[in-house]
């Protein structure tokens, strides 16, 4: 095992005799060397382990898949483990070739030596090209990359206006439309009266996906209401009605 270099995954099948056992061979491989962490034990008499090895420290996740889809402007990531030692999962996005940023954070299962499944969804994306990866770290602070998987997200093909997210909100939250054509986009909210109380856009946009951020800090508890309206360059003309809540 010493004279292993870099990262290696080793299988073996063990006949036990009554004097050897799992421990044994964990603690005999801490004690010296490469670590060795158990990815699955099969039935008696032979138990069949696959064991990591990462210079002297575990690896805390061995991840059988990362994969990605794109729908509507949102992006769902979804990986599976056959082994953890982790706390958890950073997942980072890297935007048109920009540096990498953490957009959220999936706990882990602790200790396992079962299959998990995770999946999480990037909401609301702009078009442009996304990068993402998997930060796995231990409980230690250790951590490791995954690899990075690259996709595309496209203008949509007709009108839209999303429903703002997070919702229940407070006291910020993010609204989305899609422009079929360039456009002239008004963007306004509205309280139960009916009275506007915000006009977040009033301009051109080019055909797309689009973010705007509503910040209602200087408003009260309560529903409201967001309207689009977007007249395209071809005639076109589009209006929606969404409800918020915002809860302070």
């Amino acid at each position: 095992m010493n004279n292993l270099a870099g990262q290696s995954i080793i299988r073996l099948v063990i006949h036990l005799f009554g004097r050897i056992r799992v421990a044994d061979l964990v603690h005999l491989a801490q004690a010296g060397g490469p670590r060795v962490a158990t990815c699955g034990v099969g039935a008696a008499p032979y138990y069949d382990m696959a064991f990591r090895l990462n210079g002297n420290s575990v690896v805390p996740v061995e991840l059988t898949s990362f994969t990605a889809s794109v729908i509507d402007g949102n992006v769902t990531l979804s990986w599976s483990t056959a082994t953890e030692t982790n706390s958890g999962f950073e997942v980072e996005r890297s935007f048109n070739g920009s540096d990498f940023v953490n957009v959220a954070f999936v706990a882990g299962n602790g200790t396992s030596l079962q299959i998990h499944n995770y999946s999480i969804t990037d909401k609301n994306l702009a078009d442009g090209n996304y990068s993402y990866r998997l930060k796995q770290i231990d409980f230690n602070g250790d951590f490791e990359y995954s690899k990075i998987i690259n996709v595309e997200v496209t203008a949509p093909v007709e009108f839209s206006l999303a429903q703002n997210f997070p919702n229940p909100f407070n006291p910020s939250t993010k609204i989305t439309f899609g422009l079929a054509i360039d456009s002239k986009v008004k963007l306004s909210v509205y309280n139960l009266l009916g009275e506007q109380v915000a006009e977040l856009l009033n301009s051109n946009f080019t055909a797309g996906t689009h973010n705007v951020s509503f910040d209602a800090s200087n408003l009260n508890s309560g529903v409201y209401f967001y309207r689009l309206d977007a007249n395209g360059i071809d005639g076109q003309n589009f209006s929606s009605i969404k409800k918020m809540i915002l809860a302070k």
